[in-house]
């Protein structure tokens, strides 16, 4: 049978449970505070994954317009380029782009290039 891991919390859960059963409010009290301090820095951290999705989809409709408006598929450093992105942000929103299928990829000479679908 697989082992299952605990994540902090759980486990932070099992000794306030078993600093209870020995009457030891200071572990308690210290073992609720960090199930606080762990609760407080996920939310902090799913507000910054909300936000940056949400500028990674305001940049992928500038690249979708570009290359709307080119006549030709363009390599990654010229999208990055025209949005005003480095290479490396650019790619993996042009990956993204391709998995919605809304950028067709195509490679020539170990060189990705895109085009719109």
């Amino acid at each position: 049978m697989a082992e299952v891991k605990m994540t902090k919390a759980q486990m932070f859960a099992q000794v306030v449970e078993m600093a209870k059963a020995q009457d030891r409010q200071d572990i308690v009290e210290f073992a609720e505070h960090e199930i606080e301090l762990l609760a407080k820095r996920n939310s902090a951290d799913s507000k910054a994954k909300a936000k940056k999705a949400a500028e990674n989809a305001e940049l992928a409709e500038k690249i979708v317009e570009f290359l709307a408006g080119a006549d030709a598929p363009m390599a990654t450093l010229d999208v990055a380029t025209a949005v005003g992105i480095s290479t490396q942000k650019a790619t993996p929103i042009l990956k993204g782009l391709v998995d919605e299928k809304r950028v067709v990829e195509t490679m020539e000479k170990r060189k990705k290039f895109f085009a719109l679908a």
